[in-house]
């Protein structure tokens, strides 16, 4: 599995999170949505069926300072099923590492625990 960490990192800077943004990744197209997905989960990826990368909706409900750890944890996701054809559930497993390091990384102290406890309470709502 190849993730482009600091890559990411640095194209997640530009994302705006009260609109649309386009994150290219590995050379796809992530088009990311940080404000229209309705209730319910606070980020999901779609296959693109018009371009080489995916769509990405955000729950506009998420605490903002939460936003980029969620779409590099989709972006992560996304790339490792439709491009590394690894499997959804070993996907989703190592694109929380790297949410977590990247949200670790972004965030205060106190920011960072509030983000573990909603990390940790939505993965349980939200268990396939």
């Amino acid at each position: 599995m190849e993730v482009d960490f600091e890559g990411l990192k640095k194209e997640l800077r530009s994302v705006d999170l009260e609109g649309i943004s386009v994150v290219p990744y590995r050379e796809r197209i992530f088009w990311v949505d940080s404000m229209s997905f309705p209730d319910g989960k606070p980020a999901q990826w779609f296959e693109s069926t018009g371009y080489s990368g995916a769509d990405i909706y955000l729950w506009g409900g998420l605490r903002e300072d939460f936003k980029r750890p969620f779409i590099l944890h989709e972006i992560v996701e996304a790339d490792l099923v439709l491009y590394q054809k690894v499997n959804k559930k070993t996907a989703h497993e190592e694109a929380k590492k790297f949410d977590r390091k990247y949200a670790e990384s972004i965030l205060s102290e106190e920011e960072f625990s509030d983000y573990e406890k909603a990390r940790k309470g939505l993965e349980n709502a939200f268990r396939d």
